[in-house]
């Protein structure tokens, strides 16, 4: 998977990120044939947080970090 976004909609507006040129062909190839399922831009001053697990080998419990922190950010239990 290349990217997940994880969002409320507030800043969300009707445009689609731009299909990638052909410098990186392999990069959201079903873009290519359906822009449809690019994602939606948000307004330039929208907060973002980047992370990132398994980049190198052996960096086996990155994945336990990241599904720990995904499933925090999707709880939907109002505690």
């Amino acid at each position: 998977m290349e990217v997940m976004t994880i969002s409320s909609r507030d800043g969300i507006t009707d445009e689609r990120e731009s299909i990638p040129n052909d410098d990186c062909p392999e990069l959201y190839p079903d873009a290519k044939d359906d822009p449809e399922k690019r994602a939606m831009k948000f307004e330039p001053n929208k907060k973002v947080v980047i992370f990132s697990a398994r980049v190198h080998p052996g960096e086996s419990p990155a994945t336990f970090m990241l599904n720990g922190f995904i499933d925090l950010l999707t709880d939907m239990r109002s505690d």
